[in-house]
């Protein structure tokens, strides 16, 4: 995957960090990561008529985990879901957000949430960036998580930011924000070649990414999650967390964080990840048990799948519901497109208790948990 973006994304006039003494030294909106966020915040910066802004990215190259996601984008009341004929409201969107987090979700962010993340969808289909697919996931009453190409929409918005003049850095990395006597942000203190540099500026934006891919804050902060397989873009080390807790800032609702579930094991990238558990499958542990209701979002399946008998899941389909899943969600080609033989992740027999035993679980108790599911 990371080939693909580079032939994809290298093409476009970035900025090496060897360049930076040249380009700048003070800035007027200095933004802090290169994914998805960044750009967007980028792009309405030059939309509002904001003239030296600079993007610094610590990696080589832009998207972060943007480039790796699926590319499931929730947006109520659109245009692409009226031509399908799925009717949704705003009203709609928000009760199923705010029951998603027990109520316990501040609705005024929920609201600009929801309001914003449409006018960025409308932005991006003004520039011919539009869904090839819809799907409902769990928690969604309706079909509202248009499809994007990830790598398509990444690009789109740096070629707009640069086109607008916004320059991007790459291979350079923030390390320390700069504050004055009266507690407003100066300057950022830089990385780059080995060496530190500081770039004034009158506001700094932090959009990079989470803390997937440093152990020491997850076994703070989410310590039941310590053991769980990491999938996030290389640069996610909390950098931005960091540099904001060393102004006095803290973390907050870190407790919410829940790892997603349909991966398979070792996963290298979005398409070892299935949400087929939507479409009708079944999900058992181990000793070929039920143990949650598969139209839950998969990020309440996830805790409780990690508690299961060795940790371990297992997804029952036919092969009518892979074919379903096939044609509603193209990018699982990968995992179900051609079955031909048993591999690391997928079993299959024509019979289900022979099926059960090959891929490890109770052949009896998975047959008696089939066929009582079946008949409920």
């Amino acid at each position: 995957m990371f080939r693909r973006t580079f032939l994809s994304l290298s093409v476009l006039p970035l900025i090496s960090g060897t360049a930076i003494a040249s380009t700048l030294k003070s800035v007027d909106l200095l933004i802090v990561g290169a994914g998805a966020a960044g750009l967007a915040a980028a792009c309405r910066a030059a939309e509002l008529g904001i003239k030296n802004v600079v993007i610094i990215e610590k990696e080589p190259l832009i998207g972060g985990s943007s480039i790796r996601c699926g590319g499931h984008w929730s947006v109520s009341e659109t245009d692409y879901q009226h031509s399908l004929g799925i009717k949704d409201k705003d009203e709609w969107f928000f009760s199923d957000l705010m029951e998603a987090g027990q109520w316990k979700n501040d609705p005024r962010l929920v609201k600009v949430f929801i309001e914003k993340g449409r006018e960025e969808y409308e932005f991006l289909n003004s520039l011919r960036v539009q869904p090839f697919s819809l799907w409902a996931s769990g928690g969604s009453g309706v079909p509202r998580g248009h499809v994007f190409d990830p790598h398509k929409l990444v690009r789109t918005l740096l070629t707009f930011a640069i086109d607008h003049g916004v320059k991007v850095l790459t291979g350079v990395k923030a390390q320390r924000l700069l504050m004055d006597n009266s507690q407003s942000i100066t300057g950022v203190e830089i990385k780059r070649l080995g060496g530190t540099e500081v770039i004034k500026t009158k506001c700094v934006l932090l959009a990079s990414g989470g803390f997937g891919n440093n152990r020491k804050m997850l076994e703070r902060y989410v310590s039941d999650l310590e053991n769980v397989q990491v999938f996030s873009g290389n640069g996610n080390t909390g950098d931005g967390h960091q540099m904001a807790m060393a102004l006095g800032a803290e973390l907050i609702d870190t407790e919410y964080i829940k790892p997603s579930y349909g991966f398979i094991r070792n996963a290298a990238d979005a398409n070892d990840f299935s949400m087929i558990f939507y479409s009708g499958a079944v999900i058992l542990n181990q000793n070929g048990e039920r143990f949650v209701d598969e139209s839950m979002s998969y990020k309440d399946i996830g805790p409780i799948a990690l508690v299961q008998p060795n940790g371990r899941s297992y997804i029952i389909f036919d092969e009518n519901i892979r074919l379903m899943q096939l044609q509603n969600r193209p990018p699982e080609k990968r995992l179900f497109g051609n079955i031909t033989q048993d591999s690391k992740h997928i079993y299959f027999a024509e019979d289900l208790s022979e099926a059960a035993r090959r891929a490890g679980l109770n052949p009896e108790n998975t047959v008696r948990t089939i066929q009582n599911y079946s008949q409920s």
